[in-house]
């Protein structure tokens, strides 16, 4: 059976109540003469008729002197072949750049959809309040209750001696003597954590678990270990060595 040697301390309580995609790049070829809509291929992609029209209004939103029809397809092709060979050379898949693109998608959708929506809503100040009073009330007639606890942990195997396991009992010992000197603004177990711990998710950290809430089978701590953890009332107050 495997056993462990724990001793928490209480820090303190509260209660609170559309990428593109694009074919290899292969060259340019001449507007095809079918479809009547299709004015080049640049690889495995088509720039059609609306495509151009999009294009010409995205454009002249940008003010200045509008460019000639044919600049416009010619950067169109160019701006289409870097993309193909971008697809090539598989940029498309970077998490980064889908991130950026997924980003890009989320800001628009929320300029053009929920922003308006958003303008469009009344509040009324008395609904809120009655809300907030219910909120409040629910709160105040269950209460949360939750603890910050910091722990010092030795592991003991059932592969060790009594001796070994003896040592891990008085090392946990000498740390409770040792942690009871420390100063009241210390919120953790502070360096002791480091020489005497060996959880390694805690022991930098002061053996600082977090907060705890006072609920029965929430944690897969053992349970000695959470009824001595929510047996504490006092900040600053030490418990242990607990075997569990």
């Amino acid at each position: 059976m495997r056993r462990t040697y724990l001793i928490p301390r209480l820090l303190s309580r509260r209660t609170w109540a559309a990428l593109v995609c694009a074919g290899i790049l292969a060259g340019c070829s001449k507007p095809a003469p079918t479809p009547d809509d299709l004015l080049a291929t640049v690889g495995g992609s088509e720039i059609r008729m609306g495509d151009f029209e999009q294009e010409l209004v995205l454009q002249s939103r940008r003010g200045g002197t509008p460019p000639s029809y044919a600049a416009v397809l010619e950067e169109m092709i160019h701006r289409q072949a870097l993309v193909n060979q971008a697809m090539v050379h598989g940029l498309h898949e970077d998490p980064e750049l889908r991130r950026a693109w997924q980003n890009l998608l989320i800001a628009a959708f929320k300029e053009r959809e929920l922003e308006p929506r958003l303008e469009q809503i009344q509040v009324d100040a008395r609904e809120v309040e009655n809300l907030a009073a219910q909120a409040r009330a629910t709160a105040a007639a269950n209460p949360i209750i939750q603890s910050r606890v910091a722990l010092l942990f030795q592991p003991v195997h059932r592969s060790m001696s009594e001796a070994r396991q003896a040592e891990a009992r008085t090392r946990l010992a000498e740390a409770a003597l040792k942690a009871k000197e420390l100063p009241a603004s210390e919120l953790s177990f502070g360096a002791l954590a480091i020489d005497f711990s060996e959880d390694q998710a805690t022991r930098f950290k002061g053996g600082d678990l977090g907060w705890l809430e006072h609920s029965p089978g929430r944690y897969s701590y053992p349970s000695n270990l959470l009824s001595a953890v929510f047996s504490l009332e006092q900040k600053g107050e030490i418990i242990g060595p607990i075997e569990a």
